[in-house]
């Protein structure tokens, strides 16, 4: 295979190709949302090039606390005002298409991409992160941004969407990292005060995620890992600090099933939506219920 178009998971691609790279990337891609680190893991030594100007960091569409996470890990971070290209290069791997780093465009978003391993497009490719990558950002100017940005209220469509649904709702989980230390102390205080109001033989949990992820209590919750689902969570609270929201959540202390497990056990349309983020229709909520009862 040397050139494909891929229009289903394309955020699964774009991240598994960088997670597997083992030298610097190249990218570029207008804007860098809440959460872009974990979704785009990038070695030390890549190019990133995205839409930092000021106009655009304040109306919340790059998100510059990302690009510091970016930075500390020793990526090369470059300004090109009116970036409007999504160009991912990876080793001899590249992807171009209408994506985004952000979880509008993971979630909600209908993206497609070219994935290519043509010698002559990925060549190309590649010298365009480098030809448009002319004005280098630091730390000095990181901080500068983070003083004139305005998180985005939520996610476009699917705050009033999931208020209208009693489905659960499916999210696939990236490898976890830890909190920000300067938030740790924090997340420990809304632990302690998760566990105070846990039934009998469930168990508190929780994720993070940036501003853009928004949460209600007591919403139902279907973690996917690594091809396993996680028993059903229902969300307690939820934590703002800084650029992050912690959302708490309780747990059964049921054992995981392997996707694999249950797919004799599904209809067909029950188990595709397992492959997709967002909320269940009612119907495949009731079926993926029952795999716990």
């Amino acid at each position: 295979m040397t050139s494909e178009f891929i229009a289903d998971d394309v955020w699964a691609q774009i991240s598994r190709a960088a997670r597997r790279c083992n030298r610097p990337s190249h990218v570029a891609v207008a804007f860098i949302g809440s959460g872009a680190s974990r979704m785009l893991p990038l070695k030390k030594g890549s190019r990133l090039v995205v839409d930092a100007s000021k106009r655009t960091v304040k109306a919340g569409l790059t998100n510059p606390y990302e690009l510091e996470r970016y930075y500390k890990k020793g990526v090369k971070i470059y300004s090109h005002k009116d970036l409007h290209a999504k160009v991912f290069v990876f080793g001899d791997l590249a992807f171009v298409g209408s994506a985004n780093v952000s979880k509008n465009s993971k979630d909600v978003l209908t993206e497609a991409v070219l994935r290519s391993k043509v010698r002559s497009i990925v060549h190309s490719a590649k010298k365009f992160v480098e030809d448009i990558g002319l004005v280098e950002i630091g730390r000095e100017e990181i901080i500068d941004l983070q003083s004139v940005y305005v998180a985005p209220r939520n996610v476009r469509g699917i705050s009033s969407r999931r208020k209208k649904s009693k489905g659960l709702r499916i999210l696939h989980l990236d490898e976890p990292e830890n909190v920000p230390e300067d938030i740790a102390e924090e997340v420990d205080a809304g632990e302690k005060r998760a566990r105070s109001m846990l039934k009998v033989r469930h168990k508190s949990d929780y994720i993070w995620y940036g501003w853009r992820m928004n949460f209600r209590e007591g919403e139902h919750l279907l973690f996917i890992e690594d091809g396993y689902m996680r028993p059903p969570s229902t969300v307690l609270f939820c934590q703002k600090l800084r650029n992050i929201t912690v959302v708490h959540v309780e747990v059964s202390t049921q054992r995981k099933k392997s996707l694999k497990s249950v797919k004799g056990r599904l209809t067909k349309q029950a188990y595709k939506r397992l492959t997709r983020q967002g909320v269940a229709s009612e119907t495949v909520t009731r079926e993926l219920l029952k795999l716990w009862d």
